[in-house]
């Protein structure tokens, strides 16, 4: 999944130690793989997750959630080159771990 047009380099560089998620429509990331990342936040450590989720059409976005060493905050990458009908584009959000939740960083 890190093989994608214009990956920004943290998702290129990223070790995905919490694994990679394939979602259903209206699925939500499982509670291990949201604790994976909630515990390494709390312990300093870095982490990385990966999932991929439908859009209406069945087109996968692909997201990354990322931890840096010593961070208490998430950041989401998420790409939409594989959406047949909306623009290949990289989106960026960071939210505190506290708020991450099992759809990700929550829109602001």
């Amino acid at each position: 999944m890190q093989q994608l047009p214009d990956a920004p380099a943290a998702v290129r560089d990223a070790e995905l130690g919490c694994g990679e998620v394939e979602l259903g429509h209206s699925e939500a990331l499982p509670a291990s793989a949201v604790g994976c990342l909630v515990d390494a936040t709390a312990s300093g450590e870095p982490a990385a997750l990966a999932w991929t989720s439908p859009t209406v059409e069945g087109d996968p976005i692909v997201s990354f959630a990322l931890v840096e060493a010593g961070s208490t905050e998430m950041t989401v990458h998420e790409s939409t080159h594989f959406d047949r009908f909306g623009e290949p584009t990289w989106t960026q959000r960071t939210c505190a771990a506290s708020d991450f939740t099992d759809v990700g960083c929550p829109y602001r």
